[in-house]
């Protein structure tokens, strides 16, 4: 997969703007949810580019995508903070 960076940066954005809203703890998001929805991007895409943040240390340990392409957000981690802060 190559990493559609613009995307990455809606996303961050996008869940911690949800966070800030929903949260503390754990926010469920699943394909039908408006909450991470993005114009000329399908939910497949979307879930890659959240593994791959997964990977690149932007989440709080708990995130994840389940089998049932679900995906469970528990916060940006302290990587994710400072990527938000950096493009703010």
């Amino acid at each position: 997969m190559q990493a559609n960076k613009d995307l990455i940066r809606k996303m961050v954005v996008k869940l911690d703007a949800l966070y800030a809203e929903k949260g503390p703890g754990t926010i469920w998001i699943s394909y039908n949810d408006e909450d991470l929805q993005f114009p000329g991007h399908d939910f497949k895409e979307i879930l890659e580019h959240y593994r791959y943040m997964l990977e690149q240390g932007l989440m709080k340990e708990g995130s994840e995508v389940e089998i049932s392409e679900n995906i469970r957000f528990t916060g940006l981690s302290s990587a994710g903070r400072d990527f938000l802060k950096s493009i703010s």
